[in-house]
């Protein structure tokens, strides 16, 4: 666990607030591992937490870029920003005696949401991003073979979430939204010849499937 703190000193005179301009961000993680001395497998699973929050859309006026009070109209709020992430990952591994297959599968949510006042406006844009992981390995085992092989199966899927709200003290002025989604799929292979102890010819292939 971690938390880091960074106290800002700008001044708000529409709010009265003087501590703009600041962080606080906050990390955490965990991490299994299940590995039997005596079987050919072992899974894994980790995860992680970042948080950060800030009072950053902080800005003075062209004439005073060395003052501490906001170039900023009555009765607008305080700037605020706040981006959390998610992540988790689930991983496993088998071995035989002439190959290792991994498996592995992650995860990882970000939400994002943004305040601060533009002129006689307040802007909030708020934004989700989601995005899962999907890969199988398999790779020969041993030092003993004249031909390595790797192949392998991919999959990743990303999809986006984007809100735009433009209001004025009293009543909403402007609103724009917008969505985004994008799908990789690929296999994949790659052979390695072993001519001598010194001398290697290696290959390899790839085919993918983009959309979006």
């Amino acid at each position: 666990l971690l938390r880091q703190v960074d106290d800002g000193d700008m001044i708000n005179p529409a709010t009265g607030s003087d501590d703009l301009g600041g962080t606080r961000a906050s990390i955490g993680n965990v991490k299994l591992r299940l590995a039997p001395d005596d079987q050919p497998w072992e899974i894994g699973f980790a995860a992680s937490r970042e948080c950060t929050r800030a009072t950053q859309d902080a800005y003075v006026g062209w004439n005073d870029i060395k003052g501490r009070k906001l170039s900023i109209s009555d009765g607008l709020p305080d700037p605020y920003m706040r981006r959390c992430t998610d992540s988790q990952t689930l991983s496993g591994k088998y071995t035989t005696d002439d190959w290792v297959f991994n498996l592995i599968s992650a995860w990882q949510q970000q939400h994002y949401s943004r305040t601060f006042p533009s002129g006689s406006l307040i802007v909030n844009m708020p934004q989700r991003w989601n995005q899962d992981v999907q890969e199988l390995r398999a790779a020969t085992l041993g030092d003993a073979r004249t031909v390595d092989m790797v192949f392998g199966l991919y999959r990743q899927n990303t999809r986006e979430q984007m809100q735009a709200t433009y209001d004025m003290p009293t009543m909403r002025y402007l609103t724009s939204a917008g969505y985004t989604t994008a799908e990789t799929l690929a296999a994949y292979s790659d052979l390695t010849w072993h001519l001598t102890d010194r001398f290697d010819i290696g290959g390899g292939v790839r085919f993918s499937h983009d959309k979006s």
